[in-house]
Order: C-alpha cells, then sequence, then structure tokens
C-alpha cells in the first residue's frame, strides 16, 4: 500500500474508533487510490448527482464505503471537483 494510503487509512481508523466520521479528503485518499491514481479523480468534472453515479458504480466494482461514508465522500467531491 502506498504510504499516504496507509496513513489515510489509518486517520481513518482513528477518527472512527474514537467516535467521529471521516472526512471527504481522508475517505478519497483511503479508498479510491486503491484502484487508481487521484488524478483520475480530481481532474474530473462532475455534479454531485455524476459524483454519486460513479462512487455507487465503485461501491459495485468493490469500492468498501457506509452509506455514511458514500453521502460524505460524494458531497466532498461535489465541492471540490
Amino acid at each position: 500500500m502506498k504510504r499516504m494510503g496507509l496513513i489515510a487509512l489509518i486517520a481513518t481508523l482513528l477518527l472512527v474508533a474514537c467516535g467521529g466520521e471521516p472526512d471527504g479528503a481522508s475517505l478519497l485518499e483511503s479508498r479510491c487510490d486503491k484502484c487508481h491514481s487521484l488524478t483520475r479523480v480530481t481532474s474530473a468534472d462532475k455534479t454531485a448527482e455524476g459524483w454519486a453515479v460513479t462512487v455507487d458504480r465503485m461501491i459495485t466494482n468493490g469500492a468498501e464505503l457506509t452509506d455514511a461514508e458514500r453521502d460524505i465522500l460524494v458531497e466532498y467531491l461535489a465541492q471540490e471537483y
């Protein structure tokens, strides 16, 4: 696993263990870069609906996100990209 991905994963696990919710940026780094580079994600320009479709497709392809994490990630992606 890439070092930054490992750090983000550890940060996400610590937040969840402490009762906090992970933020969109850490979810992006810890979940999306397992299969492809973040450049692929950050270079996309989609609406919130477009990101929801993409994230849902990634979940069907094996991305591990809870419903709450999915919503956080979609909101983050829509705001940032």
